[in-house]
């Protein structure tokens, strides 16, 4: 089975999160309340489009978020094209570095 997405860390500390061609990022201090208070954080995502006129523009929205389960056991990533699930422990483990990054797992329906 094919990976539905990945999350590595930034070098800044946030989150980058690559989820079915789609790239989103989550700031240092978002994951921080994220991790340690369990307060839902929002995936960022950055879009950039060239004009005719050769000038490049961007655009900044929050498209989704990211929380802890209610069960404590995993972080659940939510946009308007489904929901994707983390365990927390691998969650944590990138964000502190000691790994390069971890999957994302599909869930269907709610997710709860």
């Amino acid at each position: 089975m094919p990976l539905a997405g990945s999350v590595s860390v930034t070098a800044a500390g946030g989150l980058s999160l690559e989820i079915e061609a789609e790239r989103y990022r989550v700031l240092p201090e978002d994951l921080r309340a994220l991790i340690f208070y369990g307060s839902p954080a929002p995936l960022v995502r950055e879009r950039l489009r060239s004009r005719t006129d050769g000038t490049i523009t961007s655009t900044v929205s929050i498209e989704g978020h990211i929380e802890v389960h209610p069960a404590g056991r995993a972080a659940v990533v939510r946009t308007a094209e489904g929901s994707w699930l983390i365990p927390l422990v691998s969650l944590r483990r990138v964000a502190r570095g000691e790994a390069a990054g971890a999957p994302l797992f599909p869930i269907g329906g709610d997710g709860v």
